[in-house]
């Protein structure tokens, strides 16, 4: 429910004031028809009655419209002017000064309540035929955009599904919204070298995901000549402070082997590595600034120890920064959980596993990334 409002708000808020205004204007020429309307059952009243409850009515739907969609701290106000404005309709309105109109003959009344009624109707139908045409070429352009920009994330960021000789990879990411900042990839050298990485781009959207993809191409251009890790992601941090947002960063986790089995790694800014070893999860960690704060940052990389049967999950925070109902969140304690309790399944399966438990704890508020690395 959360989650609708403010979608709604968002939606209200990124209207152009133009397309807004229609909207506006539609719904107060349909509210005034009340005016009209009632008047039918008025007819001892003074005409005028008839007008000031039209233009009330507009009025008042007005604005609570315009403060539930734009201004939620001045519904107080717009109670006080619908209870002001009640009291005058119910008892000054049908009396001098306010009363005209009196006497009119009921053939006459009628005739115009009903041209009133339909004016406003006809008002109101227009304004809101205008606003959707209008909006809904724009949103419809929009969205075109957002399904082109989807499909090129999707293709950026497929499902990691494969074996290089006794090491098995599989990752994958679900974006929270249309476009992702999340980026889980893994590179293959012809002689057996391998480099798994996952990437976390601060924000959301357009921006964040074509972020990602420069990440992604300047990781896949540099680690082709196999330089240390240290330079490797020095390099990208320089690129990411070059060309990015200031407000920008990236967090990264990259582990790399070698054909003689070496493990090496580097954390930066990014959560710990999860080890699973004959079904206990311990932390690995490794102490580096985000990608994209400092260009002469000077960053480190560490061995790592490999056994037969060792798992790895590299995970973002999207995955444990999950709250449920009383807002307590998931945790690296529960991915542990989910981890130990899975470990001997397939790699699909683990993953799977993982995200049922963390989805069913609570909704997404997040990317949520993962790669898992079995050494057999």
């Amino acid at each position: 429910m959360r989650s609708w409002q403010s979608h709604q708000r968002q939606f209200w808020h990124s209207l152009p004031l133009q397309g807004y205004v229609t909207f506006v204007l539609a719904v107060a020429a349909t509210f005034s028809t009340m005016g009209f309307l009632t008047d039918l059952v008025s007819t001892a009243l003074p005409y005028s009655h008839a007008l000031y409850s039209a233009v009330f009515s507009g009025l008042i739907a007005v604005c609570w419209f315009v403060s539930v969609t734009r201004a939620l701290r001045l519904l107080p106000v717009v109670l006080a002017v619908h209870l002001a404005g009640t009291w005058f309709i119910a008892g000054p309105a049908r009396h001098p000064p306010f009363a005209a109109f009196a006497g009119l003959p009921l053939e006459q009344r009628l005739r115009f309540d009903m041209f009133g009624a339909l004016a406003c109707v006809m008002l109101g139908y227009v304004g809101f035929v205008v606003f959707a045409t209008r909006e809904g070429r724009q949103w419809a352009a929009v969205d075109a955009e957002m399904r082109l920009a989807r499909n090129i994330h999707q293709a950026l960021v497929p499902r990691i599904e494969r074996s290089i000789g006794s090491i098995d990879f599989h990752g994958l990411s679900a974006p929270s919204g249309h476009v992702g900042g999340d980026l889980v990839d893994v590179v293959t050298l012809p002689d057996g070298r391998w480099l798994g990485y996952v990437a976390d781009v601060s924000g959301h959207g357009v921006s964040s995901g074509l972020l990602m993809a420069m990440v992604k191409s300047g990781m896949r251009m540099r680690s082709s000549d196999w330089p240390p890790l240290p330079a490797l992601v020095t390099d990208l941090n320089h690129l990411i402070c070059d060309q990015s947002a200031p407000q920008m960063f990236v967090t990264m986790a990259c582990v790399r082997g070698t054909a003689a089995g070496a493990v090496e790694f580097t954390l930066v800014g990014h959560p710990p590595i999860l080890r699973v070893r004959a079904g206990v999860v311990t932390e690995v960690s490794e102490s580096n600034i985000p990608l994209g704060i400092m260009p002469a940052w000077n960053f480190t990389s560490a061995t790592l120890d490999i056994q037969p049967g060792d798992l790895l999950a590299v995970v973002t925070d999207g995955l444990f920064e999950v709250f449920d109902a009383e807002d307590r969140d998931f945790g690296l304690d529960g991915i542990k959980q989910a981890l130990a309790s899975s470990a001997d399944r397939p790699l699909a399966d683990i993953a799977s596993h993982l995200l049922e438990r963390v989805r069913a704890f609570g909704a997404q508020l997040d990317d949520q990334t993962l790669l898992l690395i079995r050494f057999q």
